[in-house]
């Protein structure tokens, strides 16, 4: 019991020295970065108006307030998956004039990242459902051909292959490959957007 007591308390004065040494910048960011990600979460779910909580915020916290925040937005411009997602994708953008005050330069980096999501909306959900089809023609081929070794005729026999685990995991594999193709991009513009929001802040 004392050693597991001593080893808390070593750990607790480890911790005490390195907020000691601790900048400033870096003691106010251990301290009001988490309040941004907080607030960028509350804002997402549509549960806090973006403006009105910056402006409850002490000025010389916003610095490190934004820093959470983009931490949480910015992840969530992307490929929407479903209405949900899209719903997010929007308050997300919505969010960042509110926080940048180079409103052209925000528009510019956004109608990017708009490019490559209308890019998968017309090329990548065609891909996606090809690909779906030619995965599910292939597992039908080889069961068939498993029924024709075994002798069962296959019009006896009623194969539910979407509900297979093993045909879901390759479909899961598949498009996620195809998805990933446009993450590159969309990392490069969530970066662009990250440096540009944090080097040009619009203070509430």
């Amino acid at each position: 019991m004392e050693d597991r007591i001593k080893s808390a308390a070593e750990i607790a004065m480890e911790k005490v020295a390195k907020m000691a040494k601790l900048t400033p910048e870096e003691a106010r960011d251990l301290k009001w970065v988490p309040e941004g990600e907080r607030i960028a979460a509350l804002y997402l779910r549509g549960e806090v108006d973006l403006a009105k909580a910056l402006k409850s915020l002490d000025r010389a916290a916003f610095p490190s307030v934004l820093k959470g925040m983009v931490s949480i937005l910015l992840p969530n411009l992307g490929i929407p998956k479903n209405d949900a997602d899209a719903v997010t994708d929007r308050r997300a953008a919505e969010a960042l004039p509110i926080l940048c005050r180079d409103r052209k330069a925000l528009e510019l980096i956004l109608g990017q990242v708009a490019q490559v999501q209308r890019q998968h909306a017309s090329y990548g959900k065609q891909l996606l459902e090809k690909s779906y089809q030619e995965l599910k023609q292939r597992f039908m081929a080889q069961i068939q051909q498993k029924l024709e070794q075994q002798r069962v005729r296959a019009p006896s026999v009623r194969v539910d292959i979407d509900s297979m685990p093993e045909f879901q995991a390759q479909w899961r594999a598949t498009a996620a490959r195809i998805e990933q193709q446009y993450e590159p991009r969309l990392e490069r513009f969530r970066e662009q957007l990250r440096e540009l929001v944090l080097a040009k802040p619009a203070f509430p």
